[in-house]
């Protein structure tokens, strides 16, 4: 998330535990590349698992930079059973709300899925095509754009 090594942000060489307790995160002096794209007029989102400490707002990931968080905070959770961690929420909600329950017996990759499909179709009816297009016309190869099919694929 930040471009440099753990051990250059003062973490490591263990992972952060929150469930042992651990009292920290990655520094809220560490800029966050979701951050930077925000400042940038882009939308963020995260899903699935964030494991960069929450014991304090400073460390969840809408506040470092995320519109948009589902997910889990501990470093593995199953793939049908969502307790405990299991959040959904947008920046500026403070911690993300568990869901868990609500979610139970779904299995975790259609959950991450459909959540991304609903922010994609979101974002697409909300923001302009042309700079979609724009953003995309590099990816055109010289016979795809009389197609508009991205990198040869159709």
């Amino acid at each position: 998330m930040t471009g440099r090594y753990p051990f250059h942000t003062g973490l490591g060489p263990d992972v952060i535990c929150t469930s042992c307790g651990d009292p920290y995160g990655l520094p809220s002096r560490e800029v966050l590349m979701p951050a930077l794209l925000r400042e940038a007029g882009y939308a963020t989102a995260a899903i699935g698992k964030w494991h960069l400490g929450d014991c304090d707002e400073r460390y969840l990931p809408t506040f470092r930079g995320f519109d948009h968080f589902l997910g889990y905070m501990a470093g593995a959770q199953s793939y049908y059973h969502h307790a405990g961690d299991f959040r959904n929420g947008s920046a500026g909600d403070g911690l993300p709300p568990c869901v868990g329950e609500s979610v139970a017996n779904n299995y975790s990759t259609l959950l991450y899925a459909s959540e991304a499909a609903r922010i994609v179709r979101w974002h697409s009816q909300t923001s302009s095509s042309e700079v979609r297009n724009a953003f995309l016309e590099p990816f055109y190869t010289k016979t795809d754009r009389s197609t508009k099919t991205g990198s040869g694929q159709t």
